[in-house]
């Protein structure tokens, strides 16, 4: 079984998706509510250009989420 990796704010115009992620858009889900992936389960998270885009008050939570759907060592 492979590892999950998610590719977070990846959007179905960008010109080149990474390898081996799963990509996320915006549309999937809203990061700035609890995301609605299992505790310790994702090997990596890639937020590429994404927190700029989140209101400040907002980005800890969204860190938060990243710490907890993260593996250890993720």
């Amino acid at each position: 079984m492979s590892e999950l990796k998610y590719d977070i704010g990846a959007s179905q115009f960008a010109n080149k998706q990474r390898e081996g992620y799963q990509p996320i858009d915006f549309q999937d889900f809203d990061i700035r509510t609890t995301w609605p992936i299992k505790d310790n389960t994702v090997a990596a998270l890639n937020l590429s250009h994404v927190l700029e885009h989140v209101e400040h008050i907002k980005a800890e939570f969204v860190l938060r989420e990243c710490y907890r759907t993260l593996k250890p060592n993720g």
